[in-house]
């Protein structure tokens, strides 16, 4: 798997904007999950296949079910899609956008849209677990494996929108924290693409850095607070 730096990717192969990802992290991020039948996967919407399609319309259905409509102004269009299947609507930018998805058995039961847009910045613009398996810490999970990615792929921070009724649990449950209007235009100066809703604050933490211990995927460890 390969993820860009940039909102898309070099047709002419790697580059400078270009981070990679090696089966060797995924493994050992899969390695972490709990002993069930959990997988996660994280797809391209751009790329998407025979295969994940389904998965990928799951993923825009549970969004769907947990939020208001997020409806562009000018072109009224619905943004979920847009951001699922990383596609432009009239100058925001959704391109280089992944899917997490949290799998049980072969139904997603939580999604969260993440864009890595270098080592200093990743954004979770939008995440929601299915009514149906609230309660269940399968976001919780999802979290840690997301972290754990960025974790190994050496991005410093994470920012994501937060409703003011939402806040409290991100900051609470996750450690994020309010970012100060010179932290938010200190993040803008580096990237001003990253995707802020109206009626949101913007939140933000650093990845806790994850360790394997004697090069064994099955003693890998994440140095994270316990929530």
């Amino acid at each position: 798997m390969q993820v860009t730096r940039g909102v898309d990717f070099s047709r002419s192969g790697f580059g400078p904007r270009t981070i990679i990802l090696c089966d060797q992290v995924c493994t050992l991020v899969l390695m972490s999950l709990p002993k069930a039948s959990l997988r996660w996967r994280l797809l391209n919407g751009k790329t998407a296949s025979p295969e994940t399609r389904p998965l990928l319309l799951e993923a825009v259905s549970i969004f769907h079910e947990c939020f208001d409509p997020i409806v562009d102004a000018a072109s009224r269009r619905d943004l979920i899609p847009a951001m699922v299947y990383g596609k432009n609507v009239r100058g925001q930018e959704f391109g280089g956008m992944y899917c997490a998805l949290l799998i049980v058995n072969s139904s997603v039961v939580s999604a969260g849209m993440l864009r890595i847009l270098g080592t200093d910045i990743a954004e979770l613009p939008l995440v929601a677990t299915s009514n149906s398996h609230h309660g269940k810490g399968y976001f919780q999970t999802l979290f840690s494996c997301i972290e754990r990615l960025l974790a190994f792929m050496k991005v410093k921070n994470l920012v994501l929108p937060a409703a003011e009724e939402a806040q409290s649990i991100w900051t609470d449950k996750f450690g994020l924290s309010k970012m100060k209007p010179e932290q938010l235009t200190n993040y803008r100066k580096n990237c001003s693409q990253f995707v802020n809703f109206q009626g949101t604050n913007m939140l933000h933490k650093m990845v806790p850095p994850c360790r394997v211990i004697n090069n064994q995927p099955n003693k890998f460890l994440s140095r994270k607070s316990q929530s």
